[in-house]
C-alpha cells in the first residue's frame, strides 16, 4: 500500500464517521416530528432513548419478530442473516437488545464497506483518485437511514458483496464464494453474486479464447455457485420442514405442493404482490418515479459498457478491447451484467422504490456517479444535488413512518 492509498483510507474513515454522525443527528431531530404510525412507542418502554427508539421503523419490525420467533408465513420473506445477528444480544427489556445488536453490526459493516469498495475500485479503475471518489460517493446513498443508521440488511449485504467481488479479482474463489454466501444470508438477491464466479471460471475463457473451459474449472464453478446459493436453499428447506412436513393434508399452504416448493417466492407474491409488472399501476407511479433517476443511472452505465465491450470482444479472440475510459474497462463486464439484470428485476418485478436501498450494494452505483462527475461535471453535480436533497428528505420520511420505505 502506498502512502497515498493509506491517506485515502484515512480520509474515507473520517468521511464515514461524519456521514454516520450527520444521518444520526438528522434522524434524532426528526424524531421530534409527529409519526404516521405509533407502533414503535407502543412496544418499547417509555424510557427508551430517543435514538434507540428511532431504530424501530418499517422492515425492522419484521427483522426483530423473526429474531424472536419466526412462526408466521410472511416472516419468511426475510433471509436469516440479520435476525441471527439480532439474536446475539441478550434479551433486555422489550426489543432493545436485538435492536442495538443489529444496529451495531450494521454500523461496523457500513464503516468497512467503503474501504472494500476503494480496493475494488482501485483494481478495476487503476486510479487512486477515482477509487477515492467512488468510495466517498458511496457515503451519499439514496437511502441514508437504512444504510448508515438502522438495523437493515443493506450494510451487511454491501460489505459482503464488495468483499466477495474483491476476492474474485484476486482469483481466491473459495473465499469469494464464502463472502457471497454471507451476502445471500442477508438478502435473497445475493444468489446473483454467483455470476461473478461463473463469469471468471466459465464465461470469460469462452469469450477470450473461444474454447470450452477445462472440466475442472466448470465443476469448481458449479460447486462454488452452490455454496453461494446454500443460505437461500437452506431457508427454503427450513420453511418446508416447518410448514409442509406434516399430515395436515388440505390444510397445508399451497406452495408446499409446488414442483419446487419455495416459501420465499410464494410470500413475496402473496403478501408483497411482487411479480412481473404487478407494481405498474397508477397508484405506484410516484414510487416508480422516485427510483427513476437511480435506475436510469444504472441502466445507462451498464448498457453503455456492454454496448462498447461485447461487440469488440466477440470480434477479437485472445484480446480484450481497449477502453477509452477506465469506466469502460473490460474487467467491469460482469458488474455491468449484474447491474443490468438486477435493475430490470427492480424495475419490472419488484417494489421499484427499493432500488434506492439495494443500489448501495452495487459498486456500479458509485462508479456511474463518479463517471458523471469526471466526464460530465454539470450532470454529475446535478446528480449529487439530487442525492443529497433526496437523502435528507428520505431520512425525515423514514423516521416519521412515511413512504417510500
Amino acid at each position: 500500500m502506498t502512502s497515498q492509498q493509506a491517506q485515502h483510507l484515512r480520509l474515507i474513515f473520517w468521511a464515514s464517521i461524519s456521514a454516520h454522525a450527520t444521518v444520526a443527528s438528522f434522524i434524532y431531530v426528526s424524531t421530534f416530528l409527529p409519526t404516521f404510525d405509533s407502533s414503535a412507542s407502543a412496544v418499547l418502554p417509555s424510557d427508551t432513548p430517543r435514538l434507540l427508539s428511532a431504530l424501530l421503523r418499517w422492515d425492522v419490525f419484521h427483522f426483530v419478530a423473526a429474531a424472536l420467533d419466526r412462526r408466521y408465513e410472511h416472516q419468511w420473506a426475510f433471509l436469516p442473516g440479520l435476525p441471527a445477528v439480532m439474536r446475539i444480544a441478550p434479551r433486555t427489556s422489550a426489543l432493545q437488545g436485538p435492536l442495538a445488536a443489529g444496529a451495531l453490526g450494521a454500523l461496523a459493516c457500513s464503516t468497512l464497506a467503503p474501504r472494500a469498495l476503494y480496493a475494488l475500485s482501485l483494481h478495476h479503475l487503476k486510479s487512486p483518485r477515482l477509487a477515492l471518489l467512488a468510495s466517498l460517493l458511496w457515503l451519499v446513498p439514496a437511502s441514508p437511514a437504512t444504510l448508515l443508521f438502522a438495523p437493515y440488511a443493506e450494510a451487511y449485504f454491501a460489505l459482503f458483496s464488495f468483499q466477495g467481488m474483491l476476492e474474485c479479482t484476486k482469483k481466491r474463489y473459495v473465499r469469494a464464494a464464502a463472502m457471497f454466501a454471507l451476502a445471500t444470508a442477508f438478502r435473497a438477491n445475493g444468489v446473483l453474486l454467483a455470476g461473478y464466479i461463473l463469469y471468471d471460471l466459465v464465461a470469460q475463457p469462452v469469450l477470450l479464447s473461444r474454447c470450452v473451459p477445462p472440466l475442472a474449472s466448470m465443476l469448481k464453478a458449479a460447486v462454488l455457485s452452490a455454496v453461494v446459493l446454500t443460505p437461500f436453499i437452506w431457508h427454503q428447506y427450513t420453511a418446508y420442514r416447518l410448514f409442509c412436513a406434516s399430515d395436515a393434508g388440505p390444510g397445508l399452504p399451497p406452495w408446499c405442493a409446488d414442483a419446487i416448493p419455495s416459501v420465499y417466492t410464494y410470500v413475496q407474491s402473496k403478501y408483497w404482490n411482487n411479480g412481473f409488472l404487478r407494481y405498474w399501476t397508477p397508484a405506484q407511479l410516484p414510487n416508480i418515479l422516485l427510483a427513476a433517476p437511480l435506475l436510469t443511472l444504472l441502466l445507462t452505465f451498464s448498457l453503455s459498457h456492454l454496448m462498447h465491450f461485447l461487440p469488440d470482444l466477440l470480434r477479437t479472440p485472445q484480446a480484450a478491447p481497449r477502453a477509452p475510459t477506465p469506466f469502460l474497462s473490460a474487467s467491469l463486464a460482469p458488474y455491468a451484467i449484474h447491474t443490468l439484470i438486477l435493475s430490470l428485476v427492480l424495475l419490472l418485478a419488484s417494489h421499484t422504490q427499493i432500488a434506492l436501498r439495494l443500489a448501495s450494494a452495487l459498486p456500479t452505483t458509485s462508479w456511474a456517479a463518479a463517471r458523471l462527475l469526471v466526464e460530465r461535471p454539470r450532470v454529475g453535480r446535478a446528480w449529487i444535488t439530487w442525492g443529497v436533497g433526496w437523502g435528507a428528505v428520505s431520512v425525515v420520511l423514514w423516521t416519521t413512518f412515511l413512504p417510500p420505505a
